[in-house]
């Protein structure tokens, strides 16, 4: 894939080989159950809010 190049559209498995902070740990824990939204949902949203889709 060419640098600055999107990736081609596709489901996949990621693992995210990261510890995240205790903070940021309970935050998603605290917005899965009080949205109930799935962890996917939340770093997804996220990243899109911060970065926007498709860019």
């Amino acid at each position: 894939m060419a640098k600055g190049a999107p990736p081609r559209r596709r489901d996949v498995t990621v693992q995210f080989g990261t510890r995240l902070s205790e903070e940021i740990a309970n935050l998603i824990d605290e917005i899965h159950f009080r949205e109930g939204l799935t962890k996917r949902q939340i770093v997804e949203d996220a990243v899109r809010q911060t970065w926007g889709s498709g860019r």
